[in-house]
C-alpha cells in the first residue's frame, strides 16, 4: 500500500512538471529583442522613442513584455530612461526595421529607420544636419481638452511642415496641432486635419519661429483616434553641435 502511494505521488509530480515544463521551454526560447540608442560622440540616449515595424513596411507588429508573450507591449516603446535601450520579446526568427525618434537633449530631433534588425544591436545618432523632426505620438483617448505633449520644438526654430499619422481611425475624426506659448496662450499651427483613414495627411503650415523652446500641443475634438505627430524644423544656428554624421549598426543576428 506505501508503495502503491509512492508510485501515485510520483506520477502526480511527473504530470506537473510534463504540464509546466513546455510552457518554461517555450518561455525560454522566445528571446528579448533590445536595441540601445546613443549618439556619435558615444553618449548614451535616454529620451524617445522606439517603434518596431515588420520589415520593409509601415506595419506596427504585436510584441511582447516577456519571454512568456503573455502581455502586448505599447508601441511606441519609450528608451529607457538609464540604459539608452529599448527592448521587447518576441518568438525567435523576427526581422524588423525599428524607427528611432530622439526627443530631447543634444540629439533632439533626430529620427532613423534600422532595416532588417534581429534581435540585438545600437543604433548611432547624428548630431549635425539642420532639418530636425519631432514626433509625438497621440493616442486613442477622447478628449475635448488640449493636450501638451512632453516634446517642444527649441527656440529659434523655424517650423516648416507637419503631418500627421493616423494608425486608429475614427470616422468623421480631426486634430488639431500647435504650440503652447507664455501665459497658456496656444497657437493653432494645424486646424481640424482628418484623422479618419489610417495612412498621412500634411498640414501645410505657415512658416513659424519660436521665439523660445515651446511644447507641442494636440487636440483630437473627442475622438479617440490615435498615430504620431511629425513636426519638422529647421533649427536655429546657435543649436548645432559639432559632429555632423552617424551610423547604424547591428551588434548580432539571432
Amino acid at each position: 500500500m506505501r508503495t502503491m502511494r509512492r508510485w501515485c505521488a510520483a506520477l502526480t509530480t511527473l504530470l506537473a512538471l510534463a504540464l509546466v515544463l513546455p510552457a518554461a521551454v517555450a518561455a525560454q526560447s522566445n528571446p528579448r529583442y533590445w536595441l540601445q540608442v546613443v549618439g556619435d560622440d558615444d553618449s548614451v540616449i535616454t529620451s524617445g522613442y522606439c517603434r518596431p515595424l515588420t520589415a520593409g513596411t509601415n506595419t506596427e507588429p504585436t510584441v511582447y513584455t516577456t519571454a512568456t508573450l503573455a502581455t502586448a507591449k505599447s508601441v511606441p516603446i519609450s528608451i529607457n530612461t538609464t540604459t539608452g535601450e529599448c527592448e521587447w520579446y518576441q518568438t525567435r526568427g523576427q526581422t524588423y526595421d525599428v524607427m528611432v525618434y530622439v526627443t530631447a537633449g543634444t540629439y533632439r530631433g533626430t529620427q532613423m529607420r534600422v532595416k532588417n534588425f534581429t534581435g540585438v544591436g545600437k543604433a548611432v545618432a547624428p548630431a549635425g544636419g539642420a532639418m530636425k523632426v519631432m514626433v509625438v505620438p497621440f493616442s486613442a483617448t477622447a478628449s475635448l481638452t488640449t493636450t501638451q505633449a512632453s516634446e517642444s520644438v527649441p527656440a529659434g526654430a523655424l517650423i516648416k511642415d507637419i503631418l500627421i499619422e493616423t494608425k486608429t481611425p475614427v470616422s468623421a475624426s480631426r486634430i488639431n496641432v500647435g504650440l503652447l506659448r507664455p501665459g497658456q496662450e496656444y497657437d493653432n499651427l494645424c486646424a481640424r486635419i482628418s484623422t479618419a483613414t489610417v495612412g498621412f495627411a500634411n498640414c501645410s503650415v505657415t512658416t513659424y519661429l519660436t521665439p523660445e523652446n515651446l511644447t507641442i500641443t494636440h487636440n483630437n475634438e473627442n475622438h479617440a483616434s490615435a498615430g504620431y505627430l511629425y513636426v519638422y524644423y529647421l533649427r536655429g544656428g546657435n543649436d548645432h553641435p559639432s559632429a555632423a554624421y552617424g551610423r547604424i549598426w547591428l551588434a548580432m543576428r539571432r
